[in-house]
């Protein structure tokens, strides 16, 4: 078994970064059984795929500093063994463990008495239609926990925080939680960060959030006489070119007008169309949506 620890946090984010791997979703972090003749048993809720190339410990996520040399394999799908490990293991575990998957990632795990403090079932993320993200877990079960932070990243470089929210504590049933972000990027990592009551701090999965540079588009009012008044939001400065098109698809008018970030509102002029039913087309040139307008005597 490998036993080079060195940089672990650097080398393990920039295999990440390059190969475009992740961290390990942090639900499949392990139960921990130590025999008496030493040997340890890491049990998988699944089957990880991926060969173990090193494990290690620490008081607090990484670099680890005590790591594990022995004769590790995995025993079962998701039974990995790790005989005669060198210095001897923990028999209870307060503190990260460390495990490095060749070649796809790494989890830090941590752990009070044994015991994972928080398992996270899933955490996922959608866009919205008002420009915003939509961050949902859920957990099944929390061992003293203290307080969930959800950050954010435009790189995977640095973080900010989008919310504190306040964790049970203890629980043993489901839990869920959601929090939207209301000043998202066009493209947005996220992750929990995880502390416990005695401060510990563990990291969940990364995911990505990329929301249009266009949305929220809207014609009003319907039916209309002279003008209608279209509002859309932009995530950025620039230009957007509107288009009016009758049912035929012939081109009647044609405009580039400038954009501000967040709510933009044009107004467009249709006294001189005939009574009936047109299109107007909103183009930034990365997105672009059409909208129905309905003229009236």
């Amino acid at each position: 078994m490998a036993n080079n620890f060195t940089n672990l946090k650097i080398a393990l984010l920039a295999i990440c970064l390059i190969a475009g791997l992740s961290v390990v979703s942090a639900q499949e972090c392990p139960e921990i059984n130590v025999a008496p003749d030493g040997t340890v048993t890491f049990t998988f809720p699944s089957d990880p795929g991926f060969d173990i190339s090193a494990i290690g410990t620490s008081n607090g996520g990484i670099p680890a500093t005590s790591v594990y040399t022995g004769s590790g394999s995995f025993t079962g799908p998701n039974v990995y063994t790790l005989e005669s490990a060198a210095p001897m293991f923990p028999t209870s575990l307060t503190g990260s463990l460390v495990i490095d998957f060749t070649g796809t990632g790494f989890i830090v795990c941590n752990y009070d008495d044994g015991v994972l403090p928080l398992e996270l079932v899933s955490f996922e993320g959608r866009t919205t239609e008002q420009n915003t993200n939509m961050l949902e877990w859920v957990t099944a079960s929390e061992t003293n926990t203290d307080w969930i932070v959800l950050e954010r990243s435009a790189d995977i470089s640095t973080w900010e925080t989008v919310e504190r929210v306040k964790a049970q504590g203890w629980s043993f049933n489901l839990q869920q939680y959601g929090v939207e972000d209301m000043n998202p990027y066009l493209m947005t990592y996220y992750r929990l960060r995880m502390i416990d009551l005695d401060g510990m701090e563990y990291y969940s999965n990364v995911i990505a959030l990329e929301r249009n540079s266009l949305s929220g588009v809207t014609i009003a009012p319907i039916p209309a006489k002279d003008e209608v008044f279209l509002q859309f939001d932009a995530a950025e400065e620039g230009e957007i070119t509107l288009t009016v098109i009758d049912i035929y698809g012939r081109e009647l008018s044609k405009e580039v007008i400038p954009t501000v970030i967040g709510l933009n509102t044009q107004t467009i002029n249709i006294s001189a169309y005939a009574s009936g039913l047109y299109y107007v087309t909103v183009d930034n040139g990365i997105d672009q949506q059409t909208k129905r307008i309905l003229k009236q005597e």
